[in-house]
């Protein structure tokens, strides 16, 4: 592919290049499988490095089917002095990067921190200047290990800047700034793309109006990231809704008085929350929405917990997975980020590796109950298995019958979501009638019903079907990192053929000044 580009540099005149590299820049974007990814944890097992509990931790996380972790480069700490940088403060990082990607992790870096050196509130434009340096040394540094480089954190609240321009106060209020931020982000893409172009740059997360620490709506963040030219310098939207004590299904109308002008009310279930930002990114050019820090804080669980009969912990798994499936039907997101310690709350953690062992690389095929109502079900498929998911949002433990119709299976096997495993021993049969009918009964907790489509010359097909529609998204990826690496070539070829040119007309301005002058 090299020579080929040396070829055509030779005999395309610089112009054309010129053109043909602002198609190519044009026509990109994040490949997606339109799959269900697995679900994630919002903290990564360095955070328990120093605890000791690091290799522990990382062996459950891939257990449980973990494919990304996120690990927070702190600036503040790795940079105590200018131009000197410890990459083992707090924890060693290399060697943290080196275990995971040894377990088929992506590696996230969250960038976050600044330059204490510098005193109090930093100025911005030295700030960018000591920004650009540390995100170049961090990507000479980690460059081959990190996947994903994401800049800060709930960024859109009164604190998620204070880590970068007050680093030696990162509580201390300061006020969302999108044009200093958008700055940061063409910085690191620049960088990013510079040293590996198939490497993704993130976009910090954005918590909703709803949210008591919100100090400016999510949507005119991302308006004011646009207006300063910064939507081709990030990969994604990460996007952290915050419910209070409610379940996903119930309307939310109060909004954190920062943020009046908030999302519609109208549309402040979760999945309309969502559905607003997914919106405007659309509109604004399109970028996937991520979903990060989904959960629920310890006071919330305890008021959604009384009067059940079940403990916060499980709770939190039943709300963690009625959120997930809710977005990843009605809003056909494919990314979660969970807010849980897998130690401290073991029902949510079993939930997750448990729905990662049935959802992780499913396609949603359909709502079947939901749109109106309190019964929610919801179908996905991988190949010939079914996974449905259903529960009856409102009343508690209390009961009430279901029928599931239509099933394209012969049987089912009911779990809880946080069954000690979804294995036969561990599951309910359930009996699916002639007609493709099953009477269950439902509470607020979720049901995940297995099967297998009782045709088998269905089954076949729709096995080889999965099987070709991987192998197609393999391709489109690999066509898509080979393109990517060929933007890079041709951008370096052309910046090279600018400076050749540049150089050589310095030399004539030169050689016609000494005609002049001789």
């Amino acid at each position: 592919m090299r020579l080929l580009l040396r070829f055509f540099l030779r005999l395309i005149p610089l112009g054309v290049i010129a053109g043909g590299i602002a198609v190519l820049f044009s026509s990109g974007g994040t490949i997606q499988s339109g799959r269900i990814d697995a679900i994630d944890l919002n903290t990564g097992p360095g955070s328990s490095y120093n605890s000791g509990n690091f290799d522990g931790l990382l062996a459950s996380e891939t257990s449980a089917g973990v494919g990304y972790v996120h690990e927070t480069l702190d600036w503040s700490q790795i940079e105590t002095t200018q131009d000197v940088y410890n990459w083992s403060a707090p924890i060693p990082y290399a060697a943290i990067f080196a275990s995971e990607k040894s377990q088929g992790k992506q590696v996230i870096a969250v960038l976050s921190g600044g330059p204490t050196y510098m005193g109090g509130t930093v100025d911005s434009t030295q700030f960018l200047l000591r920004w650009a340096d540390f995100v170049q040394a961090a990507v000479d540094q980690f460059g081959d290990q990190v996947d994903v480089w994401e800049v800060g954190s709930q960024i859109n609240t009164d604190t998620g800047m204070s880590a970068f321009i007050n680093p030696a106060s990162p509580s201390s209020s300061t006020t969302p700034d999108p044009k200093l931020y958008t700055q940061m982000l063409k910085v690191a893409n620049n960088i990013v793309k510079g040293a590996d172009p198939n490497d993704e740059v993130w976009m910090g997360s954005l918590v909703s109006a709803a949210s008591g620490s919100c100090a400016m709506n999510p949507l005119t963040f991302l308006l004011e990231i646009n207006g300063a030219k910064g939507w081709e310098a990030m990969d994604s939207i990460e996007y952290s809704p915050a419910r209070g004590a409610n379940p996903p299904e119930a309307a939310v109308t109060s909004t954190s008085s920062a943020c009046a002008s908030s999302l519609p009310v109208a549309n402040t279930t979760l999945s309309g929350e969502v559905q607003s930002v997914q919106d405007l990114a659309r509109q604004l050019g399109g970028k996937p929405v991520r979903i990060e820090g989904l959960g629920w804080s310890g006071d919330e669980l305890t008021a959604l917990a009384a009067n059940r009969s079940i403990s916060a912990d499980q709770v939190l798994a039943d709300e963690l997975t009625r959120a997930t499936v809710q977005l990843a039907g009605s809003n056909a997101l494919t990314t979660f980020f969970w807010q849980i310690d897998p130690s401290g709350q073991p029902a949510a953690f079993t939930a997750l590796g448990n729905l990662n062992s049935v959802l992780s690389g499913a396609k949603f095929e359909s709502q079947a109950q939901g749109q109106s109502g309190s019964v929610f079900e919801y179908r996905f498929s991988k190949g010939s298995q079914w996974i449905i998911i259903a529960w009856h949002a409102q009343d508690g433990d209390s009961p009430v019958p279901v029928t599931l119709s239509s099933l394209p299976v012969g049987s089912l096997l009911a779990y809880p979501v946080d069954a000690a495993g979804f294995n036969a021993s561990n599951g309910i049969a359930i009996p699916v009638d002639a007609n493709g009918n099953a009477t269950i009964l439902l509470n607020e907790r979720p049901v995940v019903f297995l099967g297998t489509t009782s045709d088998i010359g269905t089954a076949i097909q729709q096995d080889a079907s999965n099987q070709t529609d991987q192998w197609g998204y393999d391709l489109k990826l690999s066509a898509h990192r080979e393109v990517n690496q060929l933007k890079a070539d041709m951008l370096h070829a052309l910046e090279n053929m600018f400076d050749s040119a540049k150089a050589k007309a310095i030399q004539w301005g030169e050689d016609k000044l000494n005609s002049i002058l001789n």
